[in-house]
């Protein structure tokens, strides 16, 4: 049974709570022992996360590696009609002639974008939170939670009422203006000297995302449509600034008030890029598909089609990396919810408890770590079987190696023959045998030397 209880302390500024929690050694022993349930659970979506991610990184690696052996290279100097439904890799600048336009800010850029993006911010509060436990003997604990309340930027609504202190915290929880997305279309790539038109289809255009600020020429306040916010948006650097209404009278960019907006643009002119991608007909550049995986690759500049590729593999190498640490965090973490009911038993006294539950985790970290590093091996073993087989062979080979010459040695040591002998020295034809104590103090005798070897 827990016997909790809760009061809140406010800081002196206002904004700064405090939540202490006491809990029994009976309610901290209980919650512990939720964790026999989730750390199991944790454990098992572990083992099937890295089983999937070694498949996964293996077919993707396939299919680029695949794809890298029937990609075609296409120059613009021809028809390329042959080359319908062929995975193609060009380069070339991709333009339109749709004029983007912002009706309701009157944005309109200098030269015919590829995109135009709106992205709005709202000034609210934003709450941070903190938490320190300190242990008493008999088990008990008293947990404080720090709950501090700053003025952020923030391009979604915070809900204020989910706050420990929303009374002196409150956001306006909806947004009078929203972000907007505008892609030109059609958009064409022209290609070599004769400039062929190749159209970009959406999949490839969602790829295209290097956006830069835009110029200040394309920004005006007389051009705003949207009434409130025409009477009162000032120009920053790269869109507007739009206090709230009740707000007007003091508004400054540099001393925002909760409530204001934000409101930025951003572009992405005709430029140069390389695509590898599938040619549907004579005209249409889109996605390629491959062992179920889709090939579409597109890079900003001139790039060959091997560098592509080397950077589509690499990419899926770090994201395979990604997803095994992962995985092993799940691991560690499932067996230190399934253990954490022994260290909340030594509880009793907290030094032992500290030290239990430090040997918990090294232990947790050790067996998730060979556990994780073991299901990745045998995934090896069935999805890369003429990679994995001879690393596995010889890692075998190298540890019996090992155990052989630690017994020899240990077998050595027992029979005394361990001391190191060394060979006679051979100078000026003459060798030197190993001198011992003649008696009566005597020196040893200096041995002849026949073919090198001492008589």
């Amino acid at each position: 049974m827990s016997d909790d209880s809760d009061y809140v302390i406010d800081g002196d500024d206002g904004n700064t709570f405090t939540e202490t929690t006491y809990s029994s050694y009976g309610g901290r022993l209980c919650n512990s022992l939720k964790g026999l349930c989730l750390g199991p659970l944790l454990i098992l979506l572990s083992v099937v996360l890295l089983i999937w991610n070694e498949g996964n990184a293996v077919t993707s690696h396939r299919a680029f590696a695949k794809a890298s052996r029937l990609v075609v290279e296409l120059d613009g100097s021809s028809s390329s009609s042959s080359n319908e439904d062929m995975l193609v890799h060009t380069s070339g600048t991709a333009e339109t002639q749709d004029q983007l336009v912002d009706q309701d800010f009157g944005v309109v850029p200098t030269s015919n974008v590829l995109k135009l993006q709106r992205q709005v911010e709202q000034f609210q509060w934003v709450e941070h939170q903190e938490t320190h436990t300190r242990k008493h003997h008999g088990g008990s604990s008293t947990r404080h939670t720090t709950y501090r309340y700053y003025q952020e930027w923030r391009d979604y609504p915070v809900d204020s009422g989910m706050f420990h202190s929303s009374s002196s915290h409150e956001n306006p929880g909806y947004f009078e203006y929203q972000s907007q997305d505008y892609v030109a279309d059609p958009v064409t790539l022209l290609v070599g000297e004769q400039q062929q038109q190749y159209t970009l289809s959406s999949s490839v255009l969602d790829k295209i995302n290097w956006f830069t600020t835009v110029s200040e020429s394309s920004l005006s306040v007389d051009n705003i449509q949207v009434e409130d916010a025409k009477e009162t948006a000032q120009v920053i650097s790269g869109g507007y600034y739009i206090p709230s209404n009740q707000n007007y009278d003091s508004a400054s960019y540099s001393s925002p008030s909760i409530g204001d907006y934000r409101i930025t643009f951003s572009e992405i002119q005709p430029q140069t890029i390389s695509i590898v991608a599938k040619q549907e007909d004579d005209e249409t550049l889109s996605e390629y598909f491959i062992n179920e995986r889709t090939i579409l690759l597109v890079e900003q500049g001139s790039v060959s089609a091997a560098e592509m590729f080397r950077h589509a593999q690499a990419s899926v190498t770090l994201q395979a990396w990604i997803i095994r640490s992962l995985g092993m965090s799940l691991m560690f973490f499932g067996f230190l919810l399934g253990s954490s009911w022994i260290s909340t038993l030594a509880d009793v006294f907290p030094p032992l408890g500290d030290f239990v539950g430090t040997t918990m985790a090294c232990a947790s970290f050790i067996v998730a770590l060979g556990l994780s590093s073991t299901i990745i091996a045998l995934s090896w073993i069935a999805y890369r079987p003429l990679y994995a087989i001879p690393i596995l062979l010889g890692v075998i080979a190298m540890a019996g190696i090992v155990i052989v010459r630690r017994r020899k040695a240990k077998q050595q040591y027992e029979n005394g023959t361990t001391a190191t002998v060394f060979p006679p020295l051979t100078v000026l034809g003459t060798a030197s045998a190993p001198t011992t104590s003649a008696p009566f103090g005597k020196p040893s005798e200096q041995l002849p030397i026949v073919h090198g070897e001492p008589v």
